[in-house]
C-alpha cells in the first residue's frame, strides 16, 4: 500500500464519523494533494495535514477575518514581499490556488523552524 492510500485507510477507519471529512471529494483530494508535497518536499505528512486541518479544514478557498488565506491561511500582509508579489490583494489572489498555498504553507513552516531552533 503505498503512502497515500495508508493516509487515506487511516483517515477513513474512524468509520461513519469520518471526522476530517475525507469522504468528500474536494477534502479528499487536498489530501491526497499535501501528502504528495510532503513527499516531495522530505516533510512530516501528519504534520502537514494536522496544519492544513487545523488551519482551514482543508478548504482551500478558506478566507480568515485576519485576512490569512488558502488550506495554510498564509498572511500575505506578511509574506507578498517574500514571495515577489506586487501588493497583498495580488498575494492573496495567487494563494488560493491550492499547490501554491501548499508550497508556500511549508516554505513558511521552514522559514519558522530555521529561524527559530
Amino acid at each position: 500500500m503505498n503512502l497515500i492510500n495508508g493516509f487515506l485507510h487511516l483517515a477513513l477507519l474512524a468509520g461513519s464519523c469520518d471526522p476530517y471529512g475525507i469522504k468528500n471529494e474536494e477534502k479528499k483530494k487536498q489530501f491526497i494533494n499535501i501528502i504528495k508535497h510532503a513527499e516531495q518536499n522530505n516533510q512530516d505528512p501528519y504534520e502537514l495535514l494536522a496544519i492544513a486541518i487545523t488551519e482551514s479544514s482543508l478548504k482551500p478557498d478558506a478566507y480568515s477575518s485576519t485576512k490569512d488565506v488558502g488550506l495554510f491561511q498564509v498572511n500575505c500582509r506578511w509574506w507578498y514581499k517574500k514571495f515577489k508579489y506586487k501588493n497583498i490583494k495580488q498575494c492573496e489572489l495567487a494563494l488560493r490556488e491550492p499547490n501554491l498555498n501548499i508550497q508556500k504553507g511549508i516554505y513558511i513552516l521552514n522559514h519558522f523552524r530555521n529561524s527559530y531552533k
